[in-house]
């Protein structure tokens, strides 16, 4: 009973996995509806994308007037968790196009 580990448990090192996405996501998606969801503006929708938005809804990074335009994915002035949610339905193949396309 000290301090060891548990007998019958295996620890795997490295990093921890992600909270964005399973291994599986594809790198990328095109744009579907102009430049909405290209945040990093480098003509894919990716991680990379959905990341920036994480980084603004945490306050670590605060995203451009432009960057902030084309991550309001439901076009409704705000970037927030509804933002967040659309962003991993459409990497995911949930749905086709962002909540904000015409």
């Amino acid at each position: 009973m000290g301090g060891g580990r548990p007998s019958g448990v295996s620890y795997q090192s490295g990093p921890s996995p992600s909270y964005l996405a399973p291994p599986f996501w594809p790198p990328g998606k095109p744009m579907a509806c102009g430049d909405l969801g290209d945040i990093d503006g480098d003509g894919r929708i990716t991680l990379a994308d959905m990341d920036l938005l994480t980084k603004h809804l945490r306050g670590e990074r605060l995203l451009t007037p432009e960057e902030f335009v084309r991550g309001d994915v439901n076009r409704d002035g705000k970037i927030n968790i509804l933002d967040w949610s659309g962003y991993r339905a459409y990497l995911r193949g949930d749905i086709q196009r962002f909540r904000g396309c015409p």
